[in-house]
């Protein structure tokens, strides 16, 4: 199957927050685990159903990533024993906020690469360390990353 995907996906399953969110009938906070996020939207698992098509506003705090009232439409709510995964897209995502998070998204693959080949990785440079969990980030966990 072809990948219809135009942003690159960056893991983010270890940001586990509260998610605000503003439908037409008011503001909730719900727990969520971000699995991950893309120039185009982010997928999360949440505890609570939410209905596929909708738009929502989203107020969230993640590392090096700030998401404070942007507008989202649920493309996908997929239940597994109490959970749901969702799909998001984001529908009026700042410029510099899409270039930041396709720079994070550059600097993961770029690592990735260099992992699989076994070259040396410099994370003092690498915009994704905030959200990197990675077993070659304790190695360089002296420092922090610049983004």
């Amino acid at each position: 199957m072809t990948e219809r995907r135009i942003h690159t996906r960056i893991p983010t399953l270890s940001v586990i927050k509260t998610i605000e969110i503003s439908q037409g009938d008011g503001k909730t906070s719900i727990p969520a685990i971000m699995c991950d996020i893309s120039a185009g939207g982010l997928a999360m698992i949440t505890f609570l159903p939410l209905p596929s098509s909708s738009e929502i506003v989203l107020d969230i705090g993640i590392p090096e990533i700030n998401l404070k009232n942007v507008c989202a439409r649920i493309v996908r709510t997929k239940e597994k024993n109490g959970t749901y995964l969702v799909a998001l897209e984001f529908k009026n995502l700042p410029l510099k906020l899409k270039d930041k998070i396709n720079k994070m998204a550059n600097d993961w693959k770029k690592c990735e690469e260099l992992l699989t080949s076994g070259e040396k990785i410099d994370c003092s440079k690498c915009s994704y360390y905030a959200l990197c969990a990675k077993k070659v980030k304790k190695i360089h966990g002296s420092h922090q990353g610049s983004a």
